[in-house]
């Protein structure tokens, strides 16, 4: 596997999810490449409700403000890839409740995300987009390790972890309606990057991620390979 190992996970553990996204009838948000996730857990019951933006532009994408008013809430930068390699960059925010959250419209999403003020998103209701609710179930299979060195002698950050979430129609639970093969692995550190403007004391900079070169080609090649 391109001079790489898999190790399968231990455990195959199926988790069950209900997920469904909202958005206003005339989809305000996706109109700002915004997408309002809800997911619920059938084991723990927790929701979790994630708040994404993507971009084709890797800085733009991270300059957004995601900012939440929830206490325990979770920024994370990502590339999305999509067939036949294309990236849009995204940063998305969630946080957890025990309860199925009430966002019933863009008033009520904005004291959440402050940040969405500057968005000209304008008001209206949030539902269910196309009525549509997903049964998931998500398998972490394993991991992908490669044994390789950069030119400095110091070993990279080798392994990709992998995947698979299946979306069924609760109408139709023989064949799932989406297959999403999914990968990541670990930055080598962040830093800051972009331009900073100074108002009065603030500074405005965007965190960017580094990542090991050869972890990255390994996992182009082993990408593409699937595509094939």
């Amino acid at each position: 596997m391109l001079n790489g190992k898999f190790k399968p996970d231990s455990d195959l553990k199926q988790k069950f999810r209900r997920t469904y996204y909202l958005d206003t009838p005339n989809f305000r948000l996706q109109s700002k490449n915004f997408f309002l996730r809800v997911r619920e857990d059938k084991e723990s019951n927790k929701y979790d409700i994630t708040l994404k933006c993507r971009h084709s532009d890797r800085y733009i994408s991270a300059s957004y403000d995601l900012s939440s008013s929830m206490k325990k809430s979770t920024i994370k930068f990502e590339e999305d890839i999509i067939a036949p390699h294309v990236s849009k960059f995204s940063i998305s925010v969630n946080f957890e409740e025990y309860q199925e959250p009430e966002i019933n419209n863009l008033e009520k999403l904005k004291t959440i995300f402050p940040g969405l003020h500057t968005q000209d998103l304008g008001d209206g209701i949030l539902e269910k987009v196309n009525k549509f609710e997903a049964k998931e179930i998500s398998v972490k299979l394993g991991k992908i390790s490669y044994n390789n060195n950069n030119k400095d002698g110091e070993d990279d950050d080798d392994e990709i972890k992998t995947f698979l979430n299946l979306w069924y129609s609760p109408k139709n639970k023989g064949k799932p309606v989406i297959v999403e093969f999914t990968y990541d692995y670990a930055a080598i550190k962040k830093k800051e990057e972009g331009k900073e403007q100074n108002k009065g004391k603030k500074k405005e900079k965007i965190l960017i991620e580094e990542f090991p070169f050869s972890l990255v080609r390994n996992t182009y090649q082993f990408y593409n390979s699937l595509q094939k």
